[in-house]
């Protein structure tokens, strides 16, 4: 067990060093934490043993976690030059890789499941006489709206955007962007069915719209 005073140390050597850091947050003595100066944590978020948050950016913030955001173990989120936004209560599962590139934007209440692989860029090929390694990247960045459950082995690709309340099924490849509401499975991603409100209130409010 960790002693008090050596959490209380840690965490406030994390204050001094992150672009800010929230009231009553947990952050474990194994997680990684790079380019802390371009990251920003909000209250009572809780990072778990094994994280890594490279905040490495020329945007002004390379990380950025709303409040009681949830980093599960070993969960790998990398700014790579551009941006990661994250916002209110959103829980990201264990062994999950997100990249910024140019903008990776995941909203409030977002939960994304074990191994999945959110990724703003594609490597550019065009040129067959040259090496794709060295042709470089072209990044349209990602959205993810309010209310979206990823499960668990998905792959999300550059230039989409998954409408709020969307649920996407588990070992899904997401190459277009997903309608609110809607539940997608596969590879790739289909649209299987809308999800509709179960409550009568929310039916009738909806007819007077």
């Amino acid at each position: 067990m960790i002693r008090p005073y050596l959490r209380a140390i840690r965490m406030a050597r994390a204050s001094r060093q992150c672009a800010s850091l929230g009231r009553g947050c947990s952050l474990s003595r194994r997680a990684v934490l790079t380019e802390m100066s371009k990251i920003s944590i909000g209250d009572s978020c809780i990072i778990t043993d094994g994280v890594v948050l490279n905040g490495l950016s020329i945007q002004p913030l390379g990380i950025t976690l709303g409040q009681s955001v949830v980093l599960r173990e070993y969960a790998w989120l990398s700014a790579n030059g551009g941006a990661i936004e994250v916002g209110d209560r959103a829980f990201i599962g264990p062994f999950v890789m997100i990249y910024g590139i140019s903008t990776c934007i995941i909203g409030n209440d977002v939960l994304i499941g074990a191994h999945t692989s959110i990724v703003p860029g594609n490597h550019i090929f065009a040129d067959t006489d040259v090496p794709i390694a060295r042709q470089g990247t072209d990044s349209k960045g990602i959205r993810i709206e309010d209310d979206v459950w990823i499960g668990a082995n998905c792959v999300v690709l550059d230039g989409v955007t998954i409408g709020r309340g969307a649920v996407v099924g588990a070992g899904s490849v997401v190459t277009k962007s997903v309608p609110p509401m809607a539940v997608v499975c596969g590879n790739p991603a289909k649209i299987m069915r809308t999800r509709t409100s179960s409550n009568p209130r929310s039916k009738k409010a909806g007819a007077n719209v």
